[in-house]
């Protein structure tokens, strides 16, 4: 008896509230569908398997850290909606029904729920998994092989269990609801609201006050100090502290808007007395005043999501833009370090690969440059006045770029090679050699964040000293064109390197050897053929590698890098890969919790609103004017959460977008219509859904009171 009393309230109340059933069946959808990464990694080609099934371990954590907030936001919502069905439960022990009997009940209805939701959301992430196999083959640059339909077990049980976990904490919280609350209470539900926390307007005016002064001090304090670790001059706990003041000042400006909309509404005594604008206002109010600490958290999490999603797109833009630039060459070798005073040795670094059977030049064209540094530049102290980026700054009058404060072109001096080195590269790449007077130099980069330093430093005939010769700016003016590309690397990398007369080179000592290589062929053959000799290369022993590369044995190779273009495109599309899905899968889930939690928060609002609906049309305001007011109770309840995340958002960008472009062009427009098309489907969906049930509550509400007389 009670499992077919259990049945038919569950669905009753799936009818009800569908969108509480909804989100809970695409929160498992979802989560079963992500985590099937590593089985979807078995049907792509085999050179990004392994970088796939990696991200498993990354998804599982997040999967978990996801749950926790899923299960906190639906423990929340889910207490409406037993505060909803209070008077049910009064009503059944009024009936004669044991305590423990309606308790068995809410247990049985709390369990046909979770399988119904488990079992339709297992269905759908099962279909959405096939599709998500080929957004995932797409976003790593792969192709799917031997398509076949396919389960994953452990994504099954992933899922499962952090579900399970979910629903048996809300069984626990609705019994424990059950069992404190009177009989006397749970009759007299529906005709009390929840209690009002702040009563006086002047009084919840000054929270709202207070708590935007606090929001709008974090914002100052996170543009001044930066983020700590990524060129802010802030530490650990000046972040902790910006954080504490945006997170109280958003649930204290909450708690205080209510009151400010009424006082702000009451102000245009035209406005706040027409139509149903004053109960429109004080709806709205009462429900804020409810609600306050809730869409505080929602607009928190609203802006971890949007934030995490720009943030993500926005580093794939900047990592796809800086591909472009900086893989100039078939292929580049890299060697850090070395003896300080055999720079010639290092420069004979090819004939040596030649004679151990690598010879580089029958690969295509082949250049050899040595970039030094001061004298002594790795010293406690060391200063190289009029060679750093920041006596650039100066000459340029513009600021150091963020994250700069502590790289090596400021801290030591900008990396120095020779102008027949310079040339050297210009005629690998088919370019017109440059020529310099002995007291001119030039300066290259190929970074977007200091070209324009650089550009004006030498407009304003910054002079640089070497070793007592005065070297003044080159009419060429600073090249940052395909000839700034030194290297090929991950992302653009000349931070500025000096070009000097070929006399004055032995004034600095050897940092680090460049071997770029561009193939003769084009031909995707020829091309991984020559890629195998690179890797052979890579793959000798320490000891042999050393020799070729330092002319003795005896240095570590650890610092010998083989970066072909085919490798280095193939780890761009899996990094480019991996933030784009966590980021996706992070912004979806949150997006979608707290827009139902805001739905349901609204239907629970507008069900206990029906009855001073039904008083509004026993007055004889019009069904328009009624429909007008829900129209912008619903609208207001998920805008106001909504505008504050994307305010929070946009000051953290502001910051963020400095950290990135460091890695290349940043396209945030592109990124906005991103999250604004996210925003319409999702958030707007929940929003239109919701008006919908509010407006066919409403409207069942006062046709049965008319049918009623």
């Amino acid at each position: 008896m009670l499992a077919k009393l259990a049945l038919r309230n569950v669905r009753r109340s799936a009818r009800d509230y569908l969108v509480y059933f909804f989100t809970l069946t695409i929160g498992v959808a979802v989560f079963y569908a992500f985590n099937t990464i590593a089985v979807q990694a078995d049907f792509l080609k085999s050179d990004v398997r392994e970088m796939v099934k990696a991200i498993y371990g990354i998804i599982t954590g997040l999967t978990i850290f996801l749950a926790a907030i899923t299960g906190f936001l639906m423990v929340y919502a889910n207490n409406f909606l037993m505060r909803h069905r209070k008077k049910e439960m009064g009503l059944y022990q009024v009936l004669g029904m044991p305590r423990s009997m309606v308790a068995r009940t809410i247990t049985l209805e709390t369990l046909f729920v979770a399988i119904a939701a488990l079992a339709i959301g297992f269905a759908i992430g099962a279909l959405l998994s096939q599709v998500l196999l080929f957004v995932t083959a797409a976003l790593f640059a792969s192709k799917v092989e031997e398509f076949k339909f396919f389960f994953s077990i452990p994504a099954f049980l992933t899922t499962f269990i952090c579900f399970a976990v979910i629903f048996f904490i809300m069984m626990l919280f609705n019994l424990r609801s059950l069992r404190k609350v009177q009989l006397v209470e749970l009759m007299s539900a529906q005709k009390k609201s929840e209690k009002t926390h702040v009563k006086s307007l002047f009084f919840s005016s000054v929270l709202f006050v207070i708590g935007a002064v606090c929001v709008g001090v974090a914002y100052w304090r996170l543009i001044k100090l930066g983020f700590p670790g990524f060129g802010g001059s802030g530490t650990q706990v000046d972040f902790l502290i910006t954080t504490v003041l945006v997170s109280l000042g958003t649930l204290v400006l909450f708690y205080g808007l209510a009151g400010a909309l009424t006082a702000l509404a009451r102000r245009s005594k035209k406005y706040y007395f027409s139509g149903l604008h004053s109960f429109s206002v004080r709806e709205v109010s009462s429900q804020i005043n409810t609600n306050a600490i809730s869409m505080g958290f929602v607009s928190l999490i609203l802006f971890l999501a949007i934030t995490s999603v720009t943030t993500g797109m926005s580093i794939t833009n900047a990592l796809q833009a800086a591909q472009r630039i900086a893989l100039p060459y078939s292929a580049s070798i890299l060697a850090y370090g070395g003896p300080k005073d055999r720079a010639a040795d290092l420069a004979a670094a090819p004939e040596r690969l030649k004679a151990a059977g690598y010879d580089l030049s029958k690969l295509g064209k082949v250049s050899t440059m040595v970039l030094r540094l001061p004298q002594n530049w790795d010293a406690q102290g060391f200063q190289a006045p009029s060679l750093t980026l920041g006596d650039f700054c100066k000459t340029a009058n513009m600021k150091l770029p963020l994250g700069y404060e502590n790289a090596d072109v400021t801290r030591a001096s900008l990396e120095v090679i020779s102008l027949n080195e310079y040339n050297e590269q210009r005629n690998m790449m088919n370019m017109q050699p440059v020529a310099l007077a002995p007291d001119e130099y030039l300066v290259t980069s190929n970074m977007e964040v200091v070209n324009p330093i650089y550009a004006a430093a030498v407009k304003n005939g910054h002079t640089i000293d070497v070793a007592g010769t005065k070297l003044k700016p080159s009419s060429l003016g600073a090249i940052s064109d395909n000839s700034a590309n030194l290297m090929n690397f991950s992302v653009a990398s000349n931070a500025g390197t000096l070009v000097v007369p070929n006399e004055l080179i032995d004034n600095f000592i050897p940092r680090r050897l460049v071997i770029n290589v561009a193939y003769a062929s084009t031909a995707a053959a020829d091309i991984a053929k020559n890629d195998a000799v690179l890797k052979q290369i890579s793959n000798l022993d320490g000891q042999a590698l050393s020799q070729a590369i330092y002319n003795t044995p005896e240095y570590s190779s650890n610092g010998v890098l083989v970066l072909s273009r085919t490798e280095m495109i193939a780890q761009g599309f899996g990094l480019r890969g991996v933030v784009t899905y966590l980021a996706l899968y992070i912004g979806f889930v949150l997006i979608v919790i707290c827009a139902a939690i805001l739905a349901i928060q609204r239907l629970s609002a507008t069900s206990e609103s029906a009855a001073r609906f039904r008083i509004l049309n026993d007055l004889g305001a019009s069904e328009k004017d009624m429909l007008n007011s829900l129209k912008f109770q619903t609208s207001l309840s998920f805008i106001a959460p909504l505008l504050v995340g994307l305010a929070h958002s946009v000051c953290a960008m502001s910051v963020l977008m400095e950290i990135i472009r460091v890695l290349g062009g940043v396209n945030i427009a592109t990124n906005s219509f991103l999250i604004v098309g996210i925003f319409i489907v999702v958030y707007g969906s929940y929003l239109a859904l919701t008006y919908g049930m509010s407006r066919h509550m409403i409207l069942n509400a006062t046709h049965a009171k008319r049918h009623s007389l």
